[in-house]
């Protein structure tokens, strides 16, 4: 079975249509903005809302710990940070986002991380949702990715056996696509700065009989 592979560049340009939600910045010290995804349905509009309001609290917690460090030091650089949608999908009940977040405190280099959000009917949606009742939906992702990951060059923690089995949190860390599930591992999760992130996609036949295949159309 193929598998699809995404590195994510730091500060990648989008093309997801996205709305300005805050900004704080002050003279040559720092500059950080948030932006949310765009989107019409109701799912959409709920899973919108909530990444706008972690994107205020993640904003703000970042500006309070930049002004704290400024307090023993001043950098020759702007301190910056960014959280922005890369990717967006909506589809009758469903809707899924994935948010690329960049910021910079100084340093070697700039940072970032990955968060994805998946709703269905308005209201969050686990990886249990998706499989029918009683399957045991991470048991059965655990090994499917894996299975695959260990192939992944852009996961070396999982062929070395550093990892040897993914957290509950890194599976739901998934964004719905027509095509399937694609899990999106940060920087640093499976492996070191210099291979950056990954992605892997599950498609229906990887996800197994017990999948609600039709969720992926939003019904």
């Amino acid at each position: 079975m193929l598998s699809v592979l995404i590195t994510l560049a730091l500060q990648a340009p989008s093309t997801v249509p996205a709305d300005f939600v805050a900004k704080s910045s002050k003279g040559s010290l720092w500059d950080a903005a948030v932006y949310t995804p765009r989107l019409k349905t109701p799912s959409g509009k709920a899973l919108a809302a909530a990444v706008a309001k972690d994107g205020k609290t993640a904003l703000n917690q970042w500006v309070t710990e930049v002004q704290q460090g400024l307090k023993s030091y001043k950098p020759d650089m702007v301190q910056s940070y960014e959280s922005k949608p890369e990717y967006a999908y909506e589809r009758g009940r469903i809707a899924s986002a994935r948010m690329f977040i960049y910021y910079f405190t100084g340093g070697a280099h700039p940072n970032n991380m990955s968060r994805n959000y998946t709703y269905w009917d308005s209201k969050p949606a686990k990886l249990a949702d998706f499989f029918t009742p009683g399957f045991d939906a991470a048991r059965h992702i655990n090994y499917a990715l894996m299975e695959r990951l260990v192939n992944n060059p852009q996961a070396p923690a999982i062929s070395d056996g550093t990892v040897r089995e993914l957290s509950p949190a890194q599976l739901e860390q998934f964004v719905v696509t027509p095509k399937g599930l694609v899990w999106t591992f940060s920087t640093y999760e499976l492996g070191p700065y210099v291979v950056g992130s990954a992605s892997q996609l599950l498609r229906p036949e990887d996800l197994g009989p017990n999948f609600r295949v039709s969720m992926l159309q939003g019904r």
